[in-house]
C-alpha cells in the first residue's frame, strides 16, 4: 500500500516554482474538496525559495475548480493571477 499522507520531508524536496490558488472566503465558504489549512501547510513546507512561489485565495470562486468559467465566479481573476505568476516568477513573455 502506498502512503499518500502529507509529509514535510517529501514537500521539502520540491524546488520548482509554485503557484497555489485556492477557494477561501471564510470558515463557512471555502473549498470542500481539499482542506485549505492543509494546502497552506504544504505551501509553507515546500523547498521552493520564497521568491519563486506565490499563493492567492479566490474568495468569490465558490468552487474547488477556480480556473474554469463553468464552475468558478473567479475565472478571470484566477487567469490573471496565473499569467502574472508566469510573467513575474517564470519570466515568460507573452506574444
Amino acid at each position: 500500500m502506498i502512503d499518500v499522507t502529507m509529509k514535510e520531508k517529501v514537500f521539502a524536496k520540491v524546488k520548482c516554482p509554485l503557484f497555489l490558488g485556492y477557494y477561501y472566503k471564510d470558515e463557512q465558504h471555502q473549498d470542500e474538496t481539499v482542506e485549505v489549512k492543509s494546502e497552506l501547510k504544504m505551501f509553507g513546507q515546500v523547498g521552493t525559495p520564497n521568491k519563486d512561489k506565490m499563493e492567492q485565495a479566490f474568495p468569490d470562486a465558490g468552487s474547488h475548480v477556480i480556473a474554469c468559467d463553468l464552475t468558478s465566479k473567479s475565472f478571470g481573476e484566477a487567469r490573471s493571477a496565473t499569467y502574472g505568476f508566469a510573467e513575474s516568477i517564470l519570466k515568460m513573455i507573452p506574444k
